[in-house]
């Protein structure tokens, strides 16, 4: 069949560029529209635990040559490596997110020991293993721990990492920021008298109530003590009642000695005016005296002559 002229042109025309792109966007799009509907389905995230979490974990389960360790919802398979970085173990993880079973596959591939299963854990059968790692949400560990009871052998070890297994007893546990739990099957119930771990420590949201509730008394107690401060500078000021007062009296004083010295110096001044007004009155008088007498010694100075 021949292909028409037109036909082959637009398909000359078309950049192989181009087509890898729109390839890449729609893969991601799928891609990314399967791992919401993974998180949805499951509830776990994709999300690995700090790596000194996963030595924690790796010291607790003590693996050894041949066993078969198993990591539920493996997110990048950081513990597989590790797993078998610390034995020679069959390293076997469940995921159903694409993204990471993309960098899985890849990674199996460099190591022909792990293995990746893209199933449910809830749906599989996990009696094979003799090590399995946790680090999961709050809603799926009591339907898993249930599941774990049926199927995991005795002897099985069990890590959890950040929450313990509802109605649980750890027989070791290790804390460096987060806090890593172990059991074994057998003897993972606790004994009469003995509390779960779940039961031992507080919830997450009890936690998180808590935490609310101390940094709202604080922030009321900071509160109380800034009105305190405040009140107390309105009714206390710098200087006390008392001293006011005195302030008030030395005040009222210094006027009075301001004014005073103003009414004697008035009073001064009209004395001084009276008293000059009486010398001149005297001057004038005395003068008239002595103008009178020369009249009278005129005749006896005549008859002298």
């Amino acid at each position: 069949m021949k292909i028409p002229e037109s036909v082959q042109q637009n398909l000359s025309s078309f950049d192989p560029l181009l087509v890898i792109l729109i390839g890449a966007a729609v893969g991601f799009t799928i891609a990314f529209i399967m791992a919401i509907w993974t998180l949805k389905r499951t509830g776990v995230p994709v999300y690995s635990a700090a790596p000194w979490t996963v030595r924690m974990a790796m010291t607790l389960l003590d693996l050894k040559a041949g066993e078969r360790f198993c990591d539920l919802c493996c997110g990048l398979g950081r513990t597989l490596r590790s797993a078998r970085r610390k034995a020679d173990v069959i390293a076997v993880g469940y995921e159903l997110n694409p993204f990471a079973i993309l960098y899985l596959w890849a990674l199996g591939i460099t190591d022909w020991k792990i293995h990746i299963r893209l199933r449910d854990f809830r749906k599989a059968d996990l009696s094979e293993f003799d090590a399995v790692y946790l680090y999961l949400v709050p809603h799926v560990l009591p339907g898993l721990a249930e599941q774990l009871e049926k199927q995991l052998k005795p002897g099985t070890r069990v890590v959890s990492v950040d929450l313990p297994m509802p109605g649980w007893k750890s027989v070791n546990s290790m804390e460096q920021g987060q806090k890593v739990w172990l059991y074994i099957m057998g003897r993972h119930l606790p004994a009469p008298g003995e509390l779960p771990d779940s039961e031992a420590l507080p919830d997450v949201q009890t936690m998180f109530n808590r935490m609310m509730s101390e940094a709202e008394n604080s922030e009321r107690s900071r509160g109380e003590q800034q009105q305190k401060d405040s009140d107390g500078g309105e009714k206390n000021p710098s200087k006390t009642p008392s001293e006011s007062a005195s302030t008030e009296q030395k005040d009222a004083a210094s006027s009075e000695g301001l004014a005073m010295p103003a009414e004697a110096k008035e009073k001064e001044g009209g004395e001084g005016q009276a008293a000059a007004e009486k010398s001149a009155s005297e001057l004038a008088s005395q003068s008239a005296a002595v103008s009178e007498q020369p009249a009278a010694a005129s005749p006896e100075s005549g008859v002298s002559e």
